[in-house]
């Protein structure tokens, strides 16, 4: 940045070494999120920070492409063309964020939704218990309404200032045990274990292994998620368009 700095204001690359350098940054960014991208399906998800690890390089080939693009210009034309192609890009970055963030307004709008019929139907529930929430798509876009157990909990914890509560959203995959529900790690103890319908505002209890194969049977013969059965937009959401 100094040597830059003390250059001669109308000096720039050669037209080689920008060449060069979107090569470079072409193919270092290709393969610092490669793997990622494979791995976590990245879209506009929350999955999508594993891109930053292409960020520095994606930023080297938009200033090498707009510098080598303006090269051709003249002399006197260059360091506009330069302004312009930043700008132009910013301006671009600002939209498609600003667009993507419409999402997240209305599922944060959804979620409460969901909280206020949660409340109104479970006024005061007893500690220790557990809530599975259901009747509702997961996702908005890219927006998270509720998803799983970290987001679930917490909420449920601030809603009723109740830090033993503990929550989830009901998935078809969960497993019926002799002695609760189970979602990965997780077991929900059927000794205060309650489902909440978003679609009919209703709590049920689940007291024990009958109950709970038939709503996880229920559930995985309708669409009770409201997402068209698309159970696998965990980290990337669903399409925007």
């Amino acid at each position: 940045l100094k040597r830059a700095a003390q250059r001669d204001s109308t000096s720039y690359p050669t037209r080689l070494v920008l060449v060069l350098t979107l090569i470079g940054s072409v193919v270092v960014a290709g393969l610092s999120y490669m793997y990622f991208f494979n791995y976590f399906r990245v879209g506009t998800g929350i999955n999508n920070r594993v891109t930053i690890a292409a960020a520095v390089c994606v930023a080297f080939f938009l200033v090498s492409g707009v510098t080598l693009v303006g090269s051709f210009l003249p002399l006197r034309l260059r360091k506009v063309s330069l302004c312009a192609g930043i700008a132009a890009v910013c301006f671009c970055g600002s939209l498609i964020t600003s667009t993507v963030a419409t999402f997240w307004v209305d599922a944060s709008r959804a979620q409460a939704e969901v909280l206020r019929g949660l409340k109104a139907a479970w006024p005061s529930p007893p500690m220790n218990s557990s809530v599975l929430l259901m009747g509702f798509c997961s996702w908005i876009g890219p927006g998270i309404v509720f998803e799983t157990n970290w987001d679930v909990r917490g909420a449920v914890g601030v809603l009723y200032r109740d830090q033993t509560l503990a929550g989830n959203v009901l998935r078809p995959w969960m497993k019926v045990e002799g002695d609760g529900l189970r979602a990965g790690d997780t077991l929900f103890s059927y000794a205060s274990l309650h489902v909440y319908d978003a679609r009919t505002g209703l709590v049920n209890r689940i007291a024990d292994e009958a109950s709970a194969s038939r709503i996880l049977r229920a559930l995985a013969e309708e669409d009770v998620s409201g997402c068209a059965g698309n159970y696998n937009a965990f980290g990337a959401g669903l399409p925007i368009w």
